[in-house]
C-alpha cells in the first residue's frame, strides 16, 4: 500500500452565529468549530476513519489494520501500541531467549522512552497546514505472516516493509521486524529480523522463514514516525499455523419427511452445513441434481405431493481458497388416501383403514378405540 499525500494550505475560519436577540437583550456569540485541515480531510477521502482523537485507522491491502496517529493523543495512542508489543516479543523471548530479538525490544524500548520525553516536553502539537504546505510526502509500509505452502510446508514465514520519502528536508524514521518460530522434531528454532533506518529518504524491509510442524509462530510489524510533524504509522500481522488442517464439511438434515393429501400436504426440508480445518472464515453453496440452490450455512426447500429422494450438495471453501464438499440424501414419502364413499363425516372402520374427514386414513390414527368391522 502506498500512500501518497499531496499537500495545500488549508483556510482555518472563524464564524459566528447570532441567536436568541430580543429587543433590549445582549446577542450570544456561539464559534463555529474551525474546519480540519486539508491532509486530515484528504486521508478521509482515502479510506482512513477516526476511532478516536489523534488515531485514524483502515484495513490494509493485506487485510490487516493500519494506524495513523498524530499530535499529542496520538503519541499517547503510540506510545501504549509500543507498549504492547514490547510485552508480547518480551512473552516470546521469556519462553525463547535470543539476541537478535533482545535487540528488537531495546529498540521499541528506546522509541517508548522518545514518546514519553516529547510528551513531557510538550512537543506533540498535530502538523500545520503551513508545515505541510508544497511538501509531497510518501509514507507507508506492509506486514505479512502466514504459514508456508506448497513443497515448502510444513512451516512459517514473516515479511515488512516500511519505507519514508520526501523533498521538504523532514527526517522520518522508518523500522521492519520479522519474528518467525517452530519446532521441527524435537528441536525448536527462533528467527527474527529488523531493520531501523533514519532519513529524508529511506526504506526498512526484514523477512524470514522457518520450517516446522508444531509450535509455529510469526509476526510482523512495520512503522514510520515523523517526530517534526508529530505523525506515525503502523501496521502489524501475525499467524500462529503450521498447516491448517484440511478442510472438511458436513450436512445436517432429516432423513426422511412425509407429506400426504389430507393433514400434511407439504413440508419444509431445512439442511445445515459444518465447516472445520482449514483457514477459518467458511463460505457455502449448494446444489441439488446440479443447479444452484443458494449460499449460506442453511439450505430450505419445500417438496409438496411428491415421492422423491432429494440428493443435496454443498461445497464448503475457507478464507484461504481451500475447498471441500459432501453430499446429503432425503427421501421425501407421499400418501394419498382415498376419498371415502360413505357418508365423510362418519367414521367407518375395517381391519386396516376408517373413514375420517371425507378420506379413508389409518385405523390407528382415527378409531384407535373402535373395534373394526369385520
Amino acid at each position: 500500500m502506498k500512500l501518497r499525500m499531496y499537500l495545500s494550505l488549508a483556510l482555518l475560519c472563524l464564524s459566528i452565529t447570532f441567536f436568541g436577540a430580543r429587543a433590549g437583550s445582549a446577542q450570544a456569540l456561539q464559534p463555529i468549530q474551525p474546519q480540519e485541515p486539508a491532509w486530515l480531510t484528504q486521508m478521509y477521502a482515502e479510506g482512513w476513519q477516526k476511532v478516536q482523537e489523534g488515531v485514524l485507522q483502515r484495513t490494509s491491502e493485506e487485510g490487516g489494520k493500519e494506524t495513523f496517529t498524530y499530535g499529542e493523543d496520538g503519541l499517547k495512542y503510540q506510545v501504549e501500541s509500543l507498549k504492547k508489543q514490547v510485552n508480547d516479543l518480551q512473552q516470546l523471548y521469556n519462553q525463547h531467549p535470543s539476541p537478535e530479538l533482545g535487540d528488537a525490544i531495546d529498540h521499541l524500548q528506546h522509541q517508548i522512552a522518545e514518546g514519553n520525553a516529547r510528551l513531557s516536553l510538550g512537543q506533540v502539537e498535530s502538523p500545520s497546514s503551513d508545515q505541510m504546505n508544497n511538501c509531497d510526502f510518501s509514507y507507508g509500509g506492509h506486514a505479512y505472516a502466514d504459514y508456508l505452502r506448497g513443497a515448502q510446508a510444513p512451516g512459517v514465514s514473516a515479511s515488512a516493509d516500511a519505507y519514508f520519502h520526501n523533498n521538504c528536508g523532514y527526517v522520518g524514521d522508518t523500522y521492519a521486524l520479522a519474528y518467525v518460530e517452530a519446532t521441527s522434531g524435537t528441536v525448536h528454532s527462533t528467527k527474527n529480523q529488523e531493520d531501523p533506518r533514519s532519513g529524508s529518504w529511506v526504506d526498512s524491509a526484514a523477512q524470514w522463514t522457518l520450517a516446522g510442524s508444531s509450535n509455529c509462530n510469526s509476526r510482523s510489524a512495520a512503522s514510520v514516525n515523523v517526530s517534526a510533524l508529530n505523525i506515525s504509522y503502523s501496521t502489524q500481522a501475525s499467524n500462529d499455523l503450521c498447516l491448517p488442517a484440511n478442510l472438511t464439511v458436513s450436512i445436517n438434515g432429516p432423513a426422511e419427511a412425509y407429506t400426504d393429501n389430507y393433514n400434511s400436504p407439504c413440508a419444509d426440508i431445512t439442511w445445515t452445513a459444518s465447516a472445520s480445518g482449514g483457514v477459518p472464515g467458511y463460505a457455502y453453496d449448494w446444489y441439488i441434481g446440479g443447479a444452484y440452490q443458494g449460499s449460506g450455512a442453511q439450505l430450505t426447500k419445500r417438496y409438496c405431493f411428491t415421492n422423491t429422494s432429494v440428493v443435496v450438495n454443498v461445497n464448503a471453501y475457507d478464507s484461504a481458497s481451500n475447498s471441500a464438499s459432501a453430499s446429503f440424501v432425503t427421501n421425501v414419502y407421499y400418501t394419498q388416501y382415498s376419498a371415502c364413499t360413505s357418508n365423510p363425516y362418519s367414521c367407518e372402520c375395517d381391519s386396516s383403514y376408517c373413514c375420517g374427514g371425507g378420506f379413508r386414513q389409518p385405523y390407528q390414527d382415527i378409531c384407535p378405540y373402535q373395534v373394526p368391522n369385520n
